[in-house]
């Protein structure tokens, strides 16, 4: 029994020794899918103002890439798809239809990451990019046809923070909490490939719930 836990004990050690070696992310890559959930705010989750789009809690995915140019900061690009359901009322279902919005978000973003020594890191990341928008399976006006409609793509800023959880020597666990601002006012519509009168006069956001993994490559001999 001692033994067994004189072997358990070095290999804790040496567990936690390839984590530090990890130190210093100068010149590290990774590569970091992740999913979770989107909680829409404002306008977005609204249902009493002229551009509310009353949407539910959504599930989203994505990929993002990163070099660390500096020991703790570092740069990378980013690509999201998230689809929000509604949340009508059952009776609102048959003038509206059973549609979903889908956002699909691809931007570039900053990261600066804290407590370099230790397995777990806390981080604040922010970026910005380009966000387009569709609403899918609505009914445009009362009575008619289930299609598509289309806002123009806009610029969105992004903004949260997080902690990475080193698992092995290479890779990475991470959780993250921000908000995706899509400055959407002023996006035009078009419905079916067609353009339609009127635009969009609010800005929609939500807040960004993560999880994923970081698989790094490269690093500092």
């Amino acid at each position: 029994m001692k033994k067994v836990l004189i072997f358990a004990a070095i290999f804790m050690f040496g567990a936690f020794s390839m984590v530090s070696a990890q130190a210093d992310l100068q010149g590290m890559f990774n590569v970091s899918p992740f999913g979770g959930l989107g909680l829409p705010m404002g306008d977005m989750s609204a249902d009493d103002t002229d551009d509310a789009l009353n949407r539910a809690m959504g599930f989203k995915f994505g990929v993002m890439a990163e070099y660390f140019f500096t020991p703790n900061i570092g740069v990378g690009v980013d690509f999201l798809y998230a689809i929000f359901g509604n949340d009508y009322e059952d009776e609102l279902v048959d003038d509206f239809g059973d549609d979903k919005l889908h956002t699909m978000n691809i931007g570039v973003h900053g990261k600066y990451v804290f407590m370099m020594e230790g397995m777990l890191r806390p981080y604040v990341t922010a970026g910005a990019g380009m966000t387009m928008n569709k609403v899918k399976d609505v009914i445009f006006e009362t009575g008619g046809e289930e299609g598509e409609v289309k806002l123009d793509s806009k610029i969105f800023i992004a903004g949260g923070v997080g902690a990475m959880y080193w698992v092995s020597e290479m890779i990475s666990v991470f959780g993250e909490v921000g908000i995706d601002y899509l400055m959407t006012d002023g996006a035009g519509l078009e419905f079916e490939g067609e353009e339609v009168a009127g635009e969009i006069g609010t800005n929609y956001y939500f807040l960004d719930f993560k999880v994923g993994i970081n698989i790094w490559f490269g690093g500092m001999e």
